[in-house]
């Protein structure tokens, strides 16, 4: 019997389970912020209208207050897209979001907004190179410069013979560089 051991584990979320929660979450919560917003613009103005010397039956009216709710084929939609977010790029997908929001849409745009925004993350993903490719690619350049290449042969060359003059020039295809071949330091073109 040991006091210290914990038995029981909680249910862990799966990465894609908790990027869904969380952007919906923000969602929601940007959906609350601009009711709220608007609740609060609409009682100034009827502030201002009851200090006029008018009858007020508002009170008569029963108010009820509709939330807005988000579409089901657009939270599908968004549910659908998360599925292919990476944990990584959710904080991307917030700022860029609560950038937009600054401007403070209308409420059945936001929605739009955040499938949007998803979206273009995805598509810059899918711009970038990883790693393994960069390597790739670079080494496929570096083989292909190493055989364009000609190899520069020692002063003392065993393929010609001894009494063959070593002074000759050999072009590169590239850069048109000269190679001179000489057995004297004095010969040098300098």
């Amino acid at each position: 019997m040991n006091l210290f051991k914990v038995e029981k584990k909680l249910p862990s979320k799966s990465d894609v389970e908790i990027v869904q929660d969380c952007l919906i979450t923000e969602l929601e919560q940007q959906i609350q912020d601009i009711e709220e917003l608007e609740k609060q613009e609409k009682e100034a103005i009827e502030k201002a209208s009851k200090c006029s010397y008018q009858a007020d039956y508002s009170w008569l009216a029963n108010r009820t207050i509709q939330h807005y709710q988000i579409p089901v084929l657009q939270k599908l939609q968004i549910e659908e897209l998360c599925l292919s977010v990476k944990p990584s790029e959710t904080r991307q997908i917030i700022l860029r979001f609560r950038t937009l929001m600054t401007r403070r849409p209308p409420l059945e745009e936001v929605a739009l907004i955040m499938i949007s925004v998803i979206k273009q993350v995805l598509q810059e993903r899918n711009k970038e190179e990883s790693f393994s490719e960069w390597l790739v690619r670079r080494s496929s350049s570096f083989v292909s410069l190493r055989s364009n290449t000609r190899r520069v042969s020692p002063v003392n060359d065993p393929s010609e013979g001894p009494t063959e003059p070593r002074r000759r020039q050999e072009c590169f295809n590239s850069n048109s560089i000269q190679i001179t071949y000489c057995n004297n330091v004095d010969d040098l073109p300098v």
